[in-house]
């Protein structure tokens, strides 16, 4: 604020709106992050990440649109962005918060053919909800069986496609199926 024309406008106003968004104050973090999406700061080479960061504070405030725009301009203005699998995660969940489903699994599939990290399991894990949001289980429960089954490792995940398996089994009419798939402690 004291002097508007440092070369260090920019990286003050990412680190603030880090702080913020840490802080779990994602509307101060986006009253930062908007800044740097000014013209004048068009070459900071770190617009990519504030906006990554801006996404994902309109979203936790529930801002789906907001979240959904940031993304995809992300997405165009930087195409080699190292986190793009991520980005496509965003724009999946933005998408099924929308409840524009069918939309929302194009780009969770997009995320899945980038990646094979935690992204790609919460990714497939959506593409499962997407399909239980419509109502289809038999759909739904394939995608979560792919969850258990490609990526155990990534134990939240896995846990919770494992109690959406057992959901699926009781949509379908199989109560053996589910008890089997949710074991009582």
């Amino acid at each position: 604020a004291e002097c508007p024309e440092s070369d260090l406008v920019a990286e003050a106003l990412l680190q603030a709106g880090e702080a913020w968004a840490k802080a779990g104050k994602p509307a101060d973090a986006i009253a930062r992050l908007e800044k740097l999406n000014d013209e004048k700061y068009k070459t900071f080479d770190q617009v990519a990440e504030a906006r990554f960061r801006l996404g994902e504070c309109q979203a936790i405030l529930g801002r789906h649109d907001q979240a959904l725009r940031t993304f995809t301009e992300l997405e165009k203005a930087f195409p080699k962005y190292k986190r793009m699998a991520k980005v496509r995660f965003q724009l999946g969940k933005a998408l099924y918060d929308l409840k524009r489903y069918e939309q929302a699994r194009k780009r969770f599939r997009e995320a899945l053919a980038e990646t094979d990290t935690e992204t790609a399991a919460k990714s497939q894990f959506y593409i499962g909800e997407t399909y239980l949001a419509e109502d289809n289980p038999r759909e739904a429960l394939k995608a979560y069986l792919r969850v258990v089954a490609l990526w155990a490792g990534y134990t939240e995940w896995a846990a919770g496609a494992q109690f959406e398996i057992g959901k699926c089994y009781l949509a379908l009419g199989k109560p053996d199926d589910a008890r089997v798939a949710i074991p009582l402690a």
